[in-house]
């Protein structure tokens, strides 16, 4: 059953609570978050994955690795997203005379993603990588989980940021949890 249940992508109350515990709690870390979703991955179904692989490591020659926190992999339909945690706590936005535009610690992910993105680039670094996540994967979507929702004043806002990010998806904790409430189930039917 709890398989199955995490194939569907379908929570309980008590999973659910325990990430909104930890958004809560300021002493959270992003080792916490990275072991709760390794422990949950059904909680990034959202990205229509299939299978998830936790800190993969992306060897170079002449540097060390790059390590991100999750690859979510669909070999059915061959797209794949790399994923990067960062804390709850941070500021998403940061308001100036006359206009907005994501934090420093949105760029910062922002920048990390397009170096994992550009290690897929070279043939040999797919092909090094193939027998571990069973897909080549070829320019990855791009996604960090970060901060809270009520960062965007509005809807408009996060989508006007969002337009001028398109190569990110940016998903804050809350997004997460809300995804993980639309897909509430208990044994023996829906809970309200």
């Amino acid at each position: 059953m709890t398989h199955l249940k995490e194939r569907l992508g379908i929570f309980t109350t008590d999973e659910i609570a325990e990430p909104e515990e930890m958004i809560r709690n300021p002493k959270a870390s992003e080792k916490d978050f990275q072991k709760f979703f390794e422990a949950h991955p059904h909680f990034f179904r959202r990205w229509d994955c299939r299978e998830v692989y936790s800190q993969v490591y992306l060897t170079r020659d002449e540097e060390g690795p790059l390590v991100p926190d999750f690859i979510l992999t669909n070999p059915e339909v061959q797209q794949a997203t790399i994923l990067e945690l960062k804390p709850p706590k941070p500021k998403l936005i940061r308001h100036q005379k006359n206009r907005k535009r994501f934090a420093e610690c949105v760029m910062e992910a922002r920048s990390q993603l397009l170096e994992y993105r550009d290690w897929f680039e070279e043939k040999e670094n797919r092909e090094k990588l193939m027998g571990r996540v069973k897909m080549e994967i070829f320019r990855p979507r791009l996604a960090t989980v970060i901060g809270r929702s009520a960062d965007f004043r509005c809807a408009i806002d996060r989508q006007k940021l969002s337009a001028r990010t398109s190569d990110i998806e940016v998903v804050t904790y809350d997004d997460i949890v809300a995804y993980a409430k639309r897909r509430l189930v208990s044994i023996g039917g829906r809970e309200s």
